[in-house]
């Protein structure tokens, strides 16, 4: 008889690092400290405009792959990035959730302003 192999649990991925730009923030991140067994074949980042009440799904990454980024952000909204590893088996832990806040664009100067 064979017997199954069971998936362990997958821990979350290490530190979210993100960086922010205009509309738009820049994440990285350690890959889990195990795999549960088994290869992490991707990520799925998750996105929160509301303190962490909700969440959505913003983006998935390919592993090996450990970075992300997101657009399409309103400037000065604060938002909460969270991360999880996929070994094809079992959904890993999340990360602790990351604030930043996307940066403000500039604005255009008038036409015929000398800046």
């Amino acid at each position: 008889a064979v017997t199954p192999v069971v998936p362990a649990p997958v821990p979350a991925p290490g530190t979210v690092v993100v960086t922010a730009d205009v509309g738009s923030v820049s994440l990285g991140w350690a890959p889990p400290a195990t795999d549960g067994g088994f290869p992490v074949d991707r990520y799925v980042v998750y996105l929160s405009t509301d303190g962490g009440v909700s969440w959505s799904w913003a983006t998935r990454v390919d592993a090996p792959a450990t970075a992300a980024s997101i657009g399409g952000l309103a400037g000065g909204v604060e938002v909460l990035l969270k991360v999880r590893a996929y070994n094809g088996v079992v959904w890993g832990s999340f990360s602790e959730p990351v604030a930043v806040t996307p940066v403000v664009p500039a604005p255009v100067p008038a036409p015929g302003t000398v800046v």
